[in-house]
């Protein structure tokens, strides 16, 4: 329950990934994407973000089948 109160969204988690491949085929630290203009620090964020999300799926898939009924 407290994963999916305070884990980021699909769409926010897909807005990342999108966000990181922009600043990955690009050769400067600033990108525009969608309208925006994104610096360096907006990367790490989006980064970060991607990392709670992969690691709240594993938690929860690996909770799952590890679970015993009493």
């Amino acid at each position: 329950m407290l994963n999916t109160a305070f884990s980021p969204s699909l769409e926010q988690v897909d807005y990342a990934r999108h966000v990181i491949a922009a600043f990955e085929s690009a050769d400067t630290g600033l990108v525009v994407f969608e309208g925006k203009l994104l610096e360096r620090p907006v990367l790490r964020s989006m980064y970060r973000m991607v990392a709670i999300a992969e690691r709240i799926e594993e938690t929860d898939t690996s909770s799952t089948s590890e679970y015993v009924a009493p």
